[in-house]
């Protein structure tokens, strides 16, 4: 074999890598270290302010606080919050196997992005039948401004919350399936030598 036909067979059928590609993988791996950080101190915070207000009577006795003295609820926000470690952990992996154009980092996305927008679903489902009926029950204990601002506070949250998961796992999703990244990835790709066997 001659060294003209060693070469051609390193050759890496894939184009350069873009600069959309890097935007979201550089984009995707900020957002898993984010989420990873929101859902440790997250449920570490829980944790403590239940432990907190258990210690202190007069806490335990405030409506504002059916967060943490609520069992269903405080469960519900733990477990929730300490899903962002593994969901992070799936998105740092496709963001960083985006940017060194692995082929298994669209199976990875594409897992990470199914298993989030149903637990975003069945979080917002659990916020309105299971949540909401709690917090809504404690804010008649509150004079009007409070149970207002407890009610507003609340469904701004859950749907700002589910607004942008929505958002931004479909982005990464539409990406991932896009001709332009299965090119960067070689998907697809012809090899010369195959053309003209």
């Amino acid at each position: 074999m001659s060294d003209h036909d060693d070469h051609d067979e390193n050759l890496d059928p894939r184009e350069p890598i873009s600069g959309a590609t890097i935007a979201v993988g550089v984009v995707s791996i900020l957002w898993a270290l984010m989420q990873m950080c929101t859902g440790a101190f997250g449920s570490v915070g829980a944790v403590i302010m239940r432990s907190t207000v258990q210690a202190s009577p007069e806490l335990a006795k405030n409506p504002q606080m059916v967060p943490y003295t609520d069992d269903t609820v405080f469960y519900f926000t733990v477990v929730g919050t300490a899903m962002a470690l593994p969901l992070g952990l799936m998105l740092l992996a496709t963001g960083i196997g985006m940017l060194t154009r692995q082929t298994w980092s669209r199976m990875v996305g594409f897992g990470y992005g199914g298993l989030s927008l149903l637990i975003a679903v069945v979080g917002l489902f659990m916020n309105i039948f299971v949540v909401w009926p709690v917090m809504s029950d404690a804010s008649k204990d509150l004079n009007q401004t409070e149970a207002t601002g407890m009610m507003v506070g609340f469904w701004v949250g859950a749907g700002f919350g589910f607004g942008c998961s929505v958002l931004i796992i479909g982005g990464l999703l539409a990406f991932l399936s896009s001709g332009h990244f299965k090119k960067q990835l070689g998907i697809g790709a012809v090899e010369t030598d195959e053309v003209f066997d």
